[in-house]
């Protein structure tokens, strides 16, 4: 990526196993070089696999998230918390590694009906430790907590809780 100009930050995004998603995000120094890498390395091989660039439509946001009702595979941002719809449930992830997303969470809790995914996050992009994730019922909810609570996300054991918030 530095052949298309100053490379501030680089990520590869990881499935809760620990495996690549062959998937990353790269911040350039300007939008000069995020436009080049764009254009020139497109189509182009990355350690022997063709790549796409695009520019990440999550930029600048303080929260990254998932929300199920857009499509199931699509990103989705809100600075404010998101939105409840009527009879969902929110529930508090506390103590996430800093470097997890809102698709790690997503996968985790993905056997238990999530709607919408918010991972708090920096100004920098860094997590900051804790995530809301919305599900579709209180049954889906208190069976996430259940199963998830004291679950040890990349060395860190995890609080599930219902949130308090809301």
């Amino acid at each position: 990526m530095s052949e298309a100009g100053e490379v501030l930050h680089a990520d590869v995004l990881h499935r809760p196993d620990g495996k690549s998603k062959g998937a990353g995000l790269v911040r350039f120094a300007t939008a000069e070089a995020a436009e080049k890498a764009i254009k020139e390395l497109t189509n182009t091989a990355l350690m022997g696999r063709q790549i796409f660039v695009r520019e990440d439509r999550e930029a600048g946001k303080q929260k990254t998230s998932y929300n199920k009702r857009t499509t199931s595979n699509t990103q989705s941002q809100s600075t404010s918390g998101g939105t409840s719809k009527p009879g969902q449930v929110s529930v508090f992830v506390g103590n996430i590694p800093w470097h997890t997303g809102w698709e790690t969470i997503k996968d985790l809790f993905g056997k238990y009906g999530v709607q919408h995914v918010d991972v708090g996050e920096l100004r920098n992009g860094r997590s900051r430790g804790w995530a809301i994730v919305k599900f579709e019922d209180k049954a889906n909810a208190s069976a996430a907590i259940k199963a998830l609570n004291g679950y040890n996300l990349d060395g860190r054991t995890i609080e599930v809780r219902f949130d308090n918030k809301n």
